[in-house]
């Protein structure tokens, strides 16, 4: 509205639908920066990826950091998550972290055994938001997408460095931030294996779009009761965080430091407690990179000849079956999420990475330990 009075003009403008929240949003961050010292920051976004949180570089008089705005209620749904699963929420049965908290305690203990997670400037846990160490732009891949092998082969040993310690069941951080590390429970594994009856077999084809017909209800329960079964006869052993989303899009390149110190690592505040082999088969079996055959078996073998060397129990046939099953698990998860990006996510982008999934679920279920989820899969491979 404009007001002229006194030869003067004044302008009022109000904000209407998401606007009041959008401005609120913003002078809350511009007060945390000016709390952490950073008052004079330059800001630039960073391209996302499927998560909900955004990023930004905030520059200041030749340093670097990275503000994490990631505004989240303990038990709320993510707003990247499917919808509820009857009374329980997609995120609650999964165990993903609703707040940054979790990525704080982490990040701590992470950081106190060695490796590189990003160091925190600052950090307001009610608001969501994090001011954190800048790891660069340098990955485990080149300027075209193509794999790093020596730079894979650095984090297969960074799992192996990892794998070879006890982790606590509760990470603590500075201030009295504590997060109760849960198991990578069977609920938790197949609600995400659900992902793929309910968005690839469903909802959308490999082209994002209706036309392949769903399953029924009792199908959709066979189809998991016999992923149950898969599961159940698994070795739970031996145990260790799980980082989860381990592969190339979280692992940053850093130059100027040595050994492990040399990968930077991201994004893992969903860590729960889990098998050894899940986070081998994130990365070996890279959702957004080609990997050869013979190079991800080269991969998993540094890493069995790794855990062999350092403990002489370490069960080289029973990993083989657990990565199976879990790089089954996680294609699966990502066939259904990334059809469900492009059909109801606006991110068609996802739909490059379908084939790449397809073939690592192919050569999964080569294996004995699936031979009963194999007839379930062949129509759509």
């Amino acid at each position: 509205m404009l007001e002229e009075e006194n030869g003067a003009r004044s302008a009022t403008l109000t904000a209407h639908g998401t606007w009041p929240d959008r401005l609120a949003r913003t002078r809350l961050i511009r007060a945390f920066l000016d709390g952490a010292g950073w008052q004079y920051a330059h800001r630039v976004p960073i391209i996302g990826d499927a998560s909900a949180k955004a990023f930004e570089r905030v520059t200041q008089n030749g340093r670097t950091a990275i503000l994490m705005n990631a505004p989240g209620k303990p038990g709320s749904q993510r707003p990247d998550s499917p919808p509820p699963e009857e009374s329980r929420s997609y995120d609650s049965v999964a165990h993903r972290a609703g707040t940054v908290g979790p990525f704080i305690a982490i990040d701590a203990e992470l950081r106190r055994r060695g490796v590189h997670a990003p160091e925190i400037f600052a950090t307001d846990i009610g608001a969501g938001l994090v001011l954190l160490e800048d790891l660069g732009s340098e990955g485990i891949v080149d300027a075209g997408g193509r794999a790093i092998l020596p730079r894979y082969e650095a984090a297969i040993d960074l799992l192996i460095a990892i794998h070879g310690q006890d982790w606590p069941p509760v990470a603590h951080a500075e201030g009295d931030v504590s997060h109760a590390i849960l198991a990578y429970d069977h609920d938790a594994l197949l609600i995400e294996i659900s992902l793929f009856a309910d968005w690839f077999v469903g909802k959308a084809g490999p082209d994002g779009k209706k036309g392949r017909p769903a399953w029924s209800v009792s199908e959709c329960q066979e189809f998991l009761a016999a992923w149950r079964t898969v599961l159940q006869d698994l070795d739970a052993d031996p145990e260790t965080w799980v980082l989860r989303d381990f592969h190339s899009p979280n692992i940053f390149w850093i130059a100027g430091k040595t050994g492990l110190d040399r990968l930077g690592v991201i994004d893992f505040q969903d860590t729960l407690r889990g098998h050894v082999a899940y986070d081998v088969a994130s990365l070996a079996q890279d959702a957004r990179v080609d990997l050869s055959p013979d190079q991800e078996a080269a991969l998993k073998a540094r890493y069995m000849a790794g855990r062999r060397a350092a403990d002489a129990a370490f069960d080289a046939a029973e990993f083989e079956a657990a990565y199976a099953v879990f790089g089954a698990q996680r294609a699966s998860k990502i066939l259904g999420a990334f059809s469900r990006l492009a059909s109801v996510g606006g991110k068609p982008g996802y739909l490059r990475h379908i084939d790449r999934a397809k073939e690592v679920l192919r050569r999964n279920l080569i294996h004995p330990v699936l031979s009963a989820l194999r007839l379930w899969y062949a129509p759509y491979l």
